[in-house]
């Protein structure tokens, strides 16, 4: 499974995703889901059992565009994204 870290600026997804290779996660760079965000923008995936050194990342860094954490599900009719407490 894949969790989906979005930001409403495209600028602190990139750099979020670069602090996460850094730290040796490897991650993909990828258009906002539509059903996330109405917003254009880029977000960040990488796999689940990753979360928690991206949230080491989330709050050692000042990314205050970030909007949330998501689970990806591929399902049979596409995927279902599903929030991240």
């Amino acid at each position: 499974m894949y969790v989906v870290a979005v930001f409403i600026n495209r600028t602190q997804a990139l750099q979020f995703a670069e602090v996460l290779r850094r730290m040796s996660v490897q991650c993909n760079i990828i258009n906002t889901p539509r059903e996330i965000s109405n917003s254009c923008g880029l977000a960040v995936m990488f796999q689940s059992v990753k979360l928690g050194r991206a949230r080491v990342v989330l709050n050692s860094g000042n990314f205050t565009g970030f909007k949330g954490f998501y689970n990806k599900k591929n399902t049979l009719n596409g995927a279902v994204y599903e929030r991240v407490n």
